[in-house]
């Protein structure tokens, strides 16, 4: 859209809206964007199509969205001079977008390298009645969507989990965890979590030497190949659990930095009887949760 045709191709793009969480979000941004030696753009929406006017008598049309939009723009002013003084030098770009927030940001995701956003916490009964940014963006982007989950500031740096399951689609969240492990200097985890049947379940661990160990870790050894030649300096552990895939992540990543899953296409109601991974990641992990899709572009 015509609106992001000034956001160069490979930034960081980081979702602003004034609330605690958002500005969680664009301090973890800015380090990356750092890290990565990339542009970072501030990204605020809001939709000036749905504004219904039709029963405020004598108010001008006007008003509303002139002031919607004034406070849009003081809101980007505000986050780009904390820009400046956390990082000066950094090249920033701003975009204000006149369209819903989600829109704005999947439409941004053509031309990042990976979207930032905060995450409010609420609950799965206001997720369902507001609908979600994180989970709406998460599941259209065309770049990994990195959802700053509340956690405790002191397990930001314990480390990446990455979960593999031996489709092809995993493979750009397995590298995306190595580069995000190789970039903060942090120790990597692999977990492969299956459903086993005829084995002990709840979210138990299973040993290297247990019996149907060789089938498993034939399946993290493939998926995980050439990425130590690739990114020799990161250390990697691998784990194997049995239980549903969201749980065993959600379980896992206890303690963990960041979560990192493939995007999982919308089952309908096969979510029900085997559930969803990104939705219950986005709901209920204790870190942030990078959600990465089968296919990305290698940005400039």
């Amino acid at each position: 859209m015509t609106y992001l045709s000034h956001v160069p191709s490979g930034t960081i793009v980081v979702g602003i809206d004034g609330s605690c969480p958002s500005e969680r979000a664009l301090g973890w941004a800015i380090i990356q964007a750092q890290l990565e030696h990339r542009p970072l753009t501030l990204l605020h929406g809001v939709d000036l199509r749905s504004i219904d006017l039709s029963g405020a008598v004598g108010l001008d049309p006007l008003v509303v969205p002139a002031a919607l939009k004034g406070q849009g723009q003081a809101l980007l002013s505000a986050a780009m001079r904390g820009v400046a003084k956390r990082a000066p030098g950094l090249e920033v770009i701003t975009a204000h977008v006149p369209v819903d927030p989600r829109e704005a940001l999947v439409d941004a995701s053509t031309r990042a390298t990976m979207v930032v956003l905060g995450s409010h916490g609420r609950s799965p009964m206001k997720t369902l009645q507001l609908g979600s940014v994180s989970l709406a963006v998460s599941r259209n982007a065309e770049c990994p969507v990195v959802v700053l989950r509340p956690q405790e500031p002191t397990t930001e740096d314990n480390g990446i989990l990455v979960g593999v399951g031996g489709e092809r689609r995993n493979l750009p969240a397995v590298e995306f965890a190595y580069q995000q492990a190789s970039f903060r200097s942090q120790p990597l985890t692999v977990m492969h979590g299956f459903w086993d049947i005829h084995g002990r379940m709840g979210l138990s661990l299973m040993s290297a030497g247990e019996a149907g160990s060789e089938d498993e870790l034939r399946i993290v050894a493939e998926t995980i190949a050439g990425m130590s030649e690739k990114f020799p300096d990161v250390k990697v552990s691998v784990q194997l659990r049995r239980g549903l895939v969201e749980d065993c992540l959600i379980h896992a990543g206890k303690g963990m930095g960041m979560i990192v899953i493939g995007a999982h296409p919308d089952r309908m109601a096969l979510d029900v009887l085997t559930g969803n991974p990104t939705r219950a990641l986005l709901e209920y992990a204790e870190c942030m949760v990078a959600v990465v899709p089968s296919s990305t572009r290698s940005s400039a």
